[in-house]
């Protein structure tokens, strides 16, 4: 095989792993990050909250 084909061949499989990979990993990564905005969200509401029972 041509040395230009095979850089060609490794520069293809290497791609088609890297997105295996990243679609594999896809919903663990969505997963994480949407659990920790879930958690900020949470933490402003409660702060906001804690702030309105002490104004009453």
């Amino acid at each position: 095989m041509k040395p230009k084909k095979r850089k060609l061949l490794d520069l293809l499989m290497l791609f088609l792993l890297l997105s295996g990979i990243g679609i594999l990993a896809y919903p663990f990564v969505s997963d994480a990050l949407n659990n920790y905005l879930d958690q900020q969200i949470i933490s402003h509401y409660q702060q906001q909250a804690v702030k309105e029972n002490e104004a009453v």
